[in-house]
């Protein structure tokens, strides 16, 4: 894999100044594997990975309903939980106003070890 070669584009941007895992995140194509590879190739891209609007990548899973990269972004950024973005709304929220399921949900829920209104 190129990220093998080439470990410095885990952290290269596009010309849009998208890092490679936020482009993975909001593209409905990319496979697991490559998320999987770039979440655990750099965590520290995860940190770096900021939208405009304050959104973290577990942020951009929750919006997109990639729900199999959650347990892994939570596992390699478990503080990221925490971050609101500049809306004020954690992972949580957006998980919970783009109707993820209960499953995932109580997942964030458990990962925050903080309560929330509504659950």
């Amino acid at each position: 894999m190129v990220l093998d070669v080439y470990p410095e584009a885990f952290l290269a941007h596009d010309k849009h100044g998208n890092l490679p895992i936020r482009a993975a995140l909001n593209a409905r194509r990319p496979s697991l594997p490559l998320r999987q590879a770039l979440i655990e190739g750099c965590p520290a891209s995860l940190k770096k990975c900021e939208t405009e609007g304050g959104n973290l990548p577990l942020h951009l899973a929750c919006t997109n309903g990639i729900t199999a990269a959650i347990p892994l972004l939570l596992e390699k950024y478990p503080d990221s939980i925490q971050v609101a973005n500049l809306a004020d709304d954690t992972p949580y929220a957006c998980a919970e106003e783009f109707g993820l399921s209960e499953a995932i949900l109580d997942q964030l829920k458990y990962e925050g070890d903080i309560e929330y209104p509504n659950g």
